[in-house]
C-alpha cells in the first residue's frame, strides 16, 4: 500500500553504467544521486528478490544538478509518485577482462545443507533487453554465486543449482584435489555462440585449497573451471574437462570470482589449473542380463591413453582388476563394452569403477557404478580370485538351508583341507586361505543334501 500522498509512476528497465554501482549518499544526505531527475528521491527500498527498487519522490525539486548519468533522467517530474526500477544487468563496456567494475565488498553465497541448493531463475532474453549484459544469479541467502553475459544469445529461462559444504576443507575425484563447491547451470535455449560466465569462490574456500596438500593450488591465478555433464551433486561423478579462462577477478573482502567462456551448460567445478584428467568420460553405466554385467563407457577424447582397466568390488571398497580393454582410435565420441559374465554368483550388488593406463604411468579412476542382480537364482558355485596366490572366495549360492561339507582336493585325489559349512538360502561367500598349499591344481569340492558342486582352482 502506498504512503498518504503517493502515486504509481512508471516501471523503468534499468541497466547500470561501467561503474557497476549507484553512488551511496553521505551522512545526512536525502538524495541517491545516482536516479537523478527533477525531483528529490524520499526513500529507497529494494524488494526480496534483488531485482526491484522503489524510490519515493518528495513535491520539491532537487537541490543542485547531479553530474553522473542515470536512467531517471528521462523520467520528468512525476511529484509525489513511486517509481519502480527493474535491475536487468551490468552494461559490459569498460575495462577488459572485467567489462563491469565488480564492489570488492560483494558477499558470496554459501550453504550448510547436505545437498544442492536452488538459486534464483533468470530470464535472458532481447525481449527483456538483458541479453548482453551481465545478470547476476544470487543464491537463496540474496548474494552472487555467479554471471552469465549471454553476448546476444537469447538463454531464455536460467535455472542454476549449487552445492557447498564445511568440514573437509576439499574434496578429491579422480586423483586430484577440488573446491567444496560447484555450480550447475541449465538454460532454455542452448546458445549459438559462446557465452562468458562469471564463477564466484569465497575467500576461505581458496585458502583451504592453498592449505591442502597436494591440491596444486597457492593463489587464485592457480584455480581454474572444469566442466562435465553431472547434475548437481555433491560430489564429482564424471571426469571434467578444464575450461579457458579469461580472466580472474581478486576481492579483497569477500572472494574472487573467475571469468570463462562457454558454449553449453552443465555442471562446474574448481581445480588446480595444472590438474590432468586424461580422459573425458562422457558416460559410465551398467545393467544386469541374467547373471552377467554388461558395461559401457563414452569418452570424448582420451589423450595418451593406452588402455583402460575394469575394475570390481563386491562391498565398494576393495576393487580387484578383471580385464584390459585396449583404447581405440577415433574421433567425436568412443563407445566402448564389456561383459563381466556370471558376476551375477558373486553378490547381489556388484561395483565398478575404470582406471585409465596413460604413457606416463599415472592413469586416473573413473566414477563407480553399482549393478543390482536381485534375487537370482543361480544353482552353482564360483571361486574368485582364481588363479590365486593368498586367498581366495568361494561363492556358493544355496536354494535351501543346510551344511554341507567343503574339500580342497590336490590333482592326484588326495584331500588337503575340509571344513563343515553351514549355508543359508541365497548367496553365500566363504573365504580359503591357500597360502600354505603348493602351486598346481586343485577342485573346490561341496557336497550336501541340496548341493552338489565341484569347480577347479590354480594355487599361483
Amino acid at each position: 500500500m502506498l504512503a498518504a500522498g503517493l502515486k504509481w509512476g512508471r516501471t523503468i528497465r534499468l541497466k547500470l553504467n561501467a561503474a557497476g554501482t549507484a553512488v551511496v549518499p553521505v551522512a545526512g544526505a536525502d538524495t541517491v544521486t545516482y536516479f537523478q531527475s527533477t525531483n528529490r528521491y524520499r526513500d529507497i527500498a529494494f524488494a526480496p528478490n534483488g531485482k526491484e527498487i522503489f524510490l519515493s519522490m518528495d513535491r520539491s525539486a532537487a537541490a543542485s544538478a547531479a553530474t553522473v548519468g542515470s536512467p531517471a533522467s528521462t523520467v520528468g517530474s512525476c511529484l509525489g509518485c513511486v517509481i519502480r526500477y527493474e535491475f536487468l544487468g551490468y552494461n559490459p563496456t569498460g575495462i577488459s577482462p572485467f567489462p563491469s567494475t565488480i564492489p570488492t565488498s560483494i558477499a558470496i553465497d554459501s550453504s550448510t545443507s547436505a545437498g544442492c541448493v536452488t538459486a534464483t531463475a533468470v530470464t535472458i532474453n532481447d525481449e527483456n533487453g538483458n541479453n548482453n549484459l551481465w545478470v547476476p544469479i544470487t543464491g537463496p541467502n540474496g548474494n552472487i554465486i555467479a554471471e552469465i553475459d549471454a553476448n546476444n544469445n537469447n538463454l531464455g529461462n536460467i535455472t542454476t543449482s549449487f552445492f557447498t559444504r564445511t568440514g573437509n576443507p576439499v574434496r578429491t575425484a579422480f586423483a586430484n584435489k577440488y573446491l567444496n563447491r560447484n555450480v550447475t547451470i541449465g538454460v532454455q535455449n542452448a546458445p549459438g555462440t559462446a557465452v562468458s560466465v562469471r564463477l564466484y569462490i569465497t575467500a576461505k574456500e581458496l585458502s583451504d585449497m592453498i592449505a591442502t596438500s597436494g591440491s596444486g593450488v597457492i593463489g587464485i591465478n592457480d584455480v581454474a573451471v572444469y566442466k562435465n555433464n553431472d547434475a548437481c551433486g555433491t560430489t564429482m561423478a564424471t571426469v571434467a574437462a578444464g575450461q579457458t579462462v579469461t580472466g580472474r577477478y581478486v576481492q579483497s573482502t569477500y572472494g574472487h570470482a573467475i571469468q570463462f567462456s562457454v558454449n553449453s551448460f552443465s555442471s562446474f567445478y574448481f581445480l588446480s589449473s595444472t590438474s590432468t584428467l586424461p580422459f573425458d568420460l562422457l558416460s559410465f553405466t551398467g545393467k544386469a542380463v541374467n547373471d552377467a554385467s554388461k558395461l559401457e563407457w563414452v569418452v570424448n577424447t582420451q589423450t595418451d591413453v593406452l588402455s583402460y582397466t575394469v575394475e570390481r568390488s563386491l562391498d565398494n571398497r576393495n576393487f580387484d582388476a578383471i580385464a584390459t580393454v585396449t583404447s581405440k582410435n577415433g574421433q567425436g565420441n568412443i563407445i566402448y563394452n564389456f561383459t563381466d559374465f556370471n558376476a551375477g554368483k558373486l553378490a547381489s550388488t556388484v561395483y565398478y569403477r575404470l582406471h585409465s593406463n596413460e604413457t606416463n604411468g599415472i592413469g586416473k579412476y573413473t566414477n563407480i557404478i553399482s549393478i543390482n542382480f536381485g534375487s537370482i537364482l543361480i544353482t552353482s558355485m564360483y571361486v574368485f580370485p582364481n588363479p590365486v596366490a593368498e586367498k581366495t572366495n568361494v561363492l556358493i549360492n544355496a536354494i535351501a538351508d543346510e551344511t554341507a561339507q567343503l574339500k580342497v582336493v590336490d590333482n592326484i585325489g588326495r584331500v588337503v583341507y575340509s571344513v563343515t559349512v553351514k549355508l543359508v538360502k541365497g548367496k553365500n561367500n566363504i573365504q580359503l586361505d591357500m597360502r600354505k598349499l603348493k602351486t598346481g591344481l586343485y577342485y573346490i569340492d561341496v557336497t550336501g543334501k541340496f548341493i552338489n558342486q565341484k569347480t577347479k582352482l590354480i594355487k599361483q
